[in-house]
C-alpha cells in the first residue's frame, strides 16, 4: 500500500498582496529566501535552503531528506508563491502534517514556524532578519578590512626601503646619465603610486587617524567639487542644492574623501551629458535601527549624490560596497573607491544606502550626525632655540632590517649621525651609551616591545628624549595615546626625504613634552 496519494493535491494559497511593487523589487534576495531547519530527527543540526519547489521525505531523490520512520516516502512539498513567500502542503502522509502543533493540510509558512512530520521529526521555517543579514556583511567587511590593514602595513615596510633608497640615490649620484635618470625617476613615481594605494587600503581597513571637528556642509561640498569635476567628461557638469547652513560632526578630510568618491564615481557612470547633483539638507530619524537606516534615532545631515547614468542591476547593488569590487574592468579600478567611503561613513557614526536601476541612474545618499555644539582644538607647541635643527644625532628603531638600514642611509645623506635599534631593549642600550641622542624616529607596531612600551622605557631613561613616530600602520589608538604622552608628531611610511628631514627639524624645533 502507498503511503501517498497518487496525484499530490495542488496547492491553492497565492501570494498574499500588499506592500508597494518598489518596495517588493527592492528586497534582497537573501531576505526573500527562506530556510528549513531540522531541530528534532536523525539529521538534526542540517538546514536547507529552500528552491522554487521542495520535497519533503524519505525517499533520496527529495530535496530535504529525512530518513525517519515516520516519515513518509513523500511526505511534504514547500513552494514558493510569491516574493519571500512560502506554502507547505502535505501529500498525503500516513502521519500527517502539523504546523504550530495544529494538523493542516496547506499553509502559508511564517518566520518561526514549527513543522512537524509525524511524532519525532521536527523542523523550523525561517529567514534572515534585516539586521542580522546587515550584521553578518559588516563582519565580512571587518574581516577584510583587518587583512587589508595587516597587508598594508607589510606593503609600506617594503615601500619605505624603496622610496629611500631611491631618494638616497638621488642625492648621493646627481648627476646620473639621462638613461639612468629616467629609470629612477619612473622608480619613484611607481613607489609614490602604490603608496597612495597602500593609504587607501589603511583608510580602507580602520579609517585611520579620525579626528571630530564641527564640519560646515556648504565649503566641504564646495571643496569636494572642485576636486571631482576636474576628472569629468566635457558636458558632464555638478549642480549642488544645499537647504541653508548646515553642519555635521567629523573629520573634514575623510568627508572630504568620501563625497569625492560618489562623485567620481557619479562621474564614471555618465554616458551622456548631464548633470550629477549634490543635495544636502537636514534629516530627523525617529526610529532609529531600520533596515533602511542602520543609525541611532537622532539628528543627521542627508547628503545625496544624484547621476542619471547608466545604473545599476540588483546584483551589482549588493556588492557596490565590498571591498576590491568593481565593474570597471581590469587594469580600470582598484574597487576601493566606495569601500573606503562606506567604512569612513560607518566610523563617523552614520550610513551610506544606494537606489539604482539599469539606465536609470542611481543615487548614494549619505547621512552624517549633525553637529550640536561648536568645538575646536587647536594644538600648539612652543619653540625652543636651544636645539640643534640641522644635524645631531637620531635613534632610529623599527624592527624590520631593511627598513632600519635604509632609513639611517637617507638620514646619513642628510647629515645627522644615526644610531639604529632593531627592538626596545637594544633601543633603551643605545640611549644609555648614547646620552648624545636628541630625537628618536619611533616604529610603532613592533614584536615583544611595541611602540608604547619602548617609549615609556626610554623616556624613564630620558625624561626631555623628543620622540617622533614613524609607523607605516593606521593604529590610531597606539598613535593617539603617544602623542598624548608626548610624542612630537608622526611621520607615515613611507615618506619622501624631504618630508622625512621637515618632521624631524619641525620636532627639534619644538620643547619635549612630559
Amino acid at each position: 500500500m502507498k503511503d501517498r496519494k497518487s496525484a499530490p493535491p495542488t496547492l491553492k494559497i497565492r501570494a498574499i498582496k500588499g506592500g508597494s511593487s518598489q518596495q517588493t523589487k527592492d528586497l534582497d534576495d537573501e531576505l526573500q529566501q527562506g530556510w528549513l531547519s531540522v531541530l528534532v530527527g536523525t539529521v538534526a543540526g542540517t538546514t536547507h535552503r529552500l528552491e522554487e519547489e521542495n520535497l519533503i521525505g524519505r525517499e533520496t531523490h527529495c530535496q530535504i531528506w529525512l530518513p525517519d520512520e515516520d516519515v513518509s516516502r513523500e511526505h511534504a512539498r514547500v513552494q514558493r508563491v510569491g516574493q519571500g513567500q512560502f506554502v507547505i502542503g502535505d501529500l498525503g502522509s500516513k502521519n500527517g502534517l502539523r504546523i504550530n502543533g495544529k494538523m493542516v493540510t496547506e499553509q502559508l509558512l511564517h518566520s518561526g514556524d514549527i513543522i512537524m512530520l509525524g511524532e519525532s521529526t521536527v523542523l523550523m521555517f525561517s529567514r534572515l532578519d534585516p539586521n542580522q543579514s546587515r550584521l553578518h556583511r559588516l563582519q565580512r567587511l571587518e574581516a577584510i578590512g583587518r587583512l587589508a590593514g595587516g597587508v598594508a602595513h607589510d606593503y609600506n615596510n617594503l615601500l619605505t626601503v624603496m622610496v629611500n633608497n631611491t631618494h638616497y640615490l638621488a642625492q648621493r649620484y646627481p648627476d646620473l646619465p639621462e638613461d639612468v635618470r629616467t629609470c629612477h625617476e619612473e622608480i619613484q613615481q611607481a613607489a609614490e603610486h602604490a603608496s597612495a594605494l597602500s593609504w587607501r587600503l589603511l583608510q580602507f581597513a580602520r579609517s585611520s587617524d579620525q579626528t571630530v571637528d564641527r564640519v560646515e556642509v556648504t565649503p566641504l561640498v564646495n571643496q569636494a567639487v572642485a576636486l571631482a569635476e576636474k576628472s569629468f567628461k566635457p558636458g558632464v557638469k555638478i549642480e549642488t542644492q544645499i537647504a541653508g547652513p548646515l553642519s555635521v560632526v567629523g573629520d573634514p578630510s575623510q568627508l572630504c574623501q568620501v563625497l569625492m568618491n560618489l562623485l567620481i564615481n557619479a562621474g564614471e557612470a555618465m554616458r551622456k551629458q548631464g548633470p550629477v547633483r549634490v543635495i544636502a539638507r537636514p534629516l530627523t530619524v525617529d526610529t532609529g535601527w531600520t533596515a533602511e537606516l542602520p543609525v541611532a534615532a537622532g539628528r543627521y545631515v542627508a547628503i545625496s549624490v544624484v547621476d542619471t547614468g547608466v545604473g545599476m542591476n540588483e546584483h551589482t547593488r549588493r556588492r557596490i560596497f565590498e571591498p576590491f569590487f568593481t565593474t570597471k574592468g581590469q587594469d580600470k579600478g582598484t574597487g576601493l573607491g566606495l569601500a573606503t567611503a562606506f567604512n569612513i561613513v560607518r566610523s563617523h557614526n552614520g550610513c551610506i544606502t544606494v537606489v539604482s536601476r539599469p539606465g536609470e541612474g542611481s543615487t548614494f545618499r549619505v547621512l552624517i550626525p549633525a553637529a550640536e555644539i561648536v568645538r575646536r582644538r587647536t594644538r600648539s607647541r612652543p619653540p625652543t632655540g636651544d636645539c640643534i635643527v640641522d644635524g645631531g644625532c637620531v635613534l632610529v628603531v623599527d624592527d624590520e632590517d631593511l627598513v632600519l638600514k635604509s632609513t639611517g642611509r637617507a638620514l646619513q645623506s642628510l647629515g645627522y649621525d644615526v644610531l639604529l635599534a632593531k627592538d626596545g631593549q637594544t633601543a633603551a642600550a643605545e640611549l644609555k651609551a648614547n646620552p648624545k641622542v636628541r630625537l628618536v624616529l619611533l616604529d610603532v607596531l613592533m614584536p615583544e616591545m611595541d611602540g608604547a612600551e619602548t617609549f615609556k622605557s626610554l623616556r624613564q631613561l630620558n625624561p626631555s628624549l623628543r620622540v617622533l613616530l614613524f609607523t607605516g600602520h593606521s593604529e590610531a589608538d597606539e598613535v593617539q595615546l603617544l602623542l598624548r604622552s608626548g610624542a612630537l608628531g608622526l611621520v607615515r611610511k613611507p615618506a619622501r626625504l624631504e618630508d622625512l628631514k621637515r618632521a624631524i627639524q619641525s620636532a627639534l624645533t619644538q620643547a619635549p613634552t612630559f
